[in-house]
């Protein structure tokens, strides 16, 4: 019998050994079909993230790394419109580096509020409050929750269209509004009747069934466990647009808060990309994990170093077999250069160096 078991063993071991080698996975493979695409399908992107994607430290929007990160996608890729990703009910951003807001204008009483829509930025109007959007293009995607009352947009001095929000609570619904002509309009969402719930806009400029789209997923402050628990809200939206690329930029804020060690950040991070793949069966998209320089700020009581939140996001990359784009090459954050006065988040040059970065990986292979 033992005879009998060396040889089974040795020949188990000569058949492994004949074996050809396991083909790797290419994390990006999905992106690269839809980049191939983009005449005649959308390329979507959805960025998860904190304040370092949503774009603290940018004195513009169009200055933040993923919106940079797009104009250049779309000047390589074909069938793109204008160079605006989605914008959410508001940013979470503040002064004095990044003063800036997503809307036009505001009249009434509009709060912001951290529940159901992409990046957790949903604008609450009022009745008789309103949002109004500056766009430029053919249409619009509106989005928007239910369980509120009736909501009534306008584009330009255009009669209204109203939408009955009451029923069951969902944060996956949207408003295809198709403009009379091409070029500059303004779309003002009114609450006509209770509370309204305003996700976001989606500009569209002759790119409704093709080119390269943004969805920014961030919000600044927020932790990976903030971002795991917000799951119930944001995966039907993240459903509702199909993503082919999903970034997750996260970690920042369990670090400096001390709020959880590398591997608990490592365990969200997992939550976060199984949930992602459970609610995408249909279509699985490219996922990348994203390591930003790194962070200069020292925390007054952290659960473990910033290398150790590095190393384990990179090797969560190799055991779920998703992307890793590195960006530690740009150095140690400190006040001035590439970050902001605060010395934590990146500046203009900053993100643009950022963008670089993201670029060459995007369009790699």
């Amino acid at each position: 019998m033992l005879a009998l078991a060396l040889a089974l063993t040795l020949l188990a071991s000569l058949l492994s050994c004949s074996q050809p080698p396991a083909t790797p996975v290419d994390p990006l493979a999905q992106w690269k079909r839809a980049r191939a695409k983009t005449s005649s399908a959308p390329a979507v992107w959805v960025a998860y993230g904190d304040s370092i994607t949503e774009g603290q430290g940018a004195t513009k929007r169009q200055l933040r790394w993923i919106d940079q990160t797009l104009t250049s996608l779309r000047s390589r890729y074909p069938g793109s419109g204008a160079d605006v990703p989605y914008l959410p009910g508001w940013y979470a951003v503040f002064p004095p580096d990044s003063p800036w807001q997503p809307y036009a204008r505001r009249t009434g009483t509009v709060s912001n509020d951290s529940f159901g829509s992409l990046g957790l930025r949903t604008a609450t109007l009022s009745r008789g409050a309103s949002q109004t959007y500056a766009l430029e293009g053919t249409a619009a995607d509106l989005y928007y929750l239910t369980k509120g009352g009736v909501m009534a947009y306008t584009v330009d001095d255009g009669p209204p269209t109203t939408i009955d929000t009451a029923g069951a609570y969902s944060t996956a619904n949207r408003q295809r509004i198709t403009f009379a002509t091409a070029g500059r309009h303004e779309l003002t969402v009114v609450a006509a009747s209770g509370k309204v719930y305003l996700a976001g806009v989606a500009e569209l400029d002759g790119d409704e069934a093709s080119g390269i789209h943004l969805f920014d997923n961030a919000h600044s402050g927020y932790t990976s466990q903030q971002f795991v628990d917000s799951q119930p809200d944001l995966n039907p939206i993240v459903q509702l647009v199909r993503p082919d690329l999903v970034t997750i930029e996260l970690g920042v804020n369990d670090y400096l808060r001390g709020d959880a060690s590398a591997n608990e950040v490592k365990a969200n991070l997992r939550d976060l990309v199984v949930g992602l793949r459970t609610a995408l069966g249909d279509k699985l998209p490219s996922i990348v994990l994203v390591l930003p320089y790194r962070i200069g700020r020292q925390p007054s009581n952290p659960a473990d170093r910033w290398d150790d939140y590095v190393a384990a996001t990179a090797a969560l990359g190799n055991e779920l077999s998703v992307g890793v784009l590195d960006m530690s090459a740009m150095g140690t954050s400190a006040p001035g250069g590439s970050w902001a006065s605060d010395g934590l988040h990146a500046s203009d040059a900053g993100n643009a160096e950022m963008a670089r970065l993201a670029t060459s990986y995007l369009t790699g292979g």
